[in-house]
């Protein structure tokens, strides 16, 4: 039992992974959301963000995926809250993991910490010249029928996303 508890957390958390890595190869980081909303990427070393903000301008479409801040978004079982949610569009918020899985991490790391697609005006040139790339962590909690047997699994991977403007 233990073991099939271990394969369905370890799928769980791929299956998000990959699917969170499908929307951002074919989008670009929503740099000006994370600006408007008053988020910080200074730094090199800069503390893992809690929220991937990302925009497809061909498909006019935008994502932003987190940690569900309350249970209204989430499953309603205790034992699949927190919850990874995503908004399309600005629309309602839905459960991205699945039941009986909680969240127990989930980092963003994003460089270049500066759109490397806008001019800066003062000197006419691009503000970096490195493609995008984002680093998830993402940490998932299985439950199972006996508690011991509950298992965490922590999965990382970098994406670059491939859509280029320049």
């Amino acid at each position: 039992m233990q073991t099939a508890e271990r394969g369905r957390v370890q799928a769980d958390a791929r299956t998000m992974l990959e699917s969170i890595a499908r929307a951002a190869r074919v989008s670009n980081i929503d740099y000006a959301k994370y600006t408007a909303n008053g988020v910080s990427l200074a730094g090199e070393a800069a503390a893992a963000l809690t929220e991937l903000d990302l925009t497809d301008p061909d498909a006019n479409i935008s994502y932003s995926i987190k940690i569900g801040a309350t249970d209204l978004s989430c499953w309603s079982d205790t034992k699949s809250f927190p919850c990874l949610v995503v908004s399309t569009s600005g629309g309602a918020w839905s459960p991205l993991s699945p039941k009986n899985s909680k969240i127990t991490n989930f980092g963003v790391f994003l460089f270049p910490i500066t759109d490397p697609y806008v001019i800066n005006p003062v000197n006419g040139s691009y503000s970096s010249n490195n493609a995008p790339i984002i680093t998830l962590n993402l940490g998932l909690q299985g439950f199972a029928l006996n508690p011991a047997e509950n298992w965490t699994y922590s999965v990382q991977t970098t994406i670059t996303p491939r859509y280029y403007k320049r």
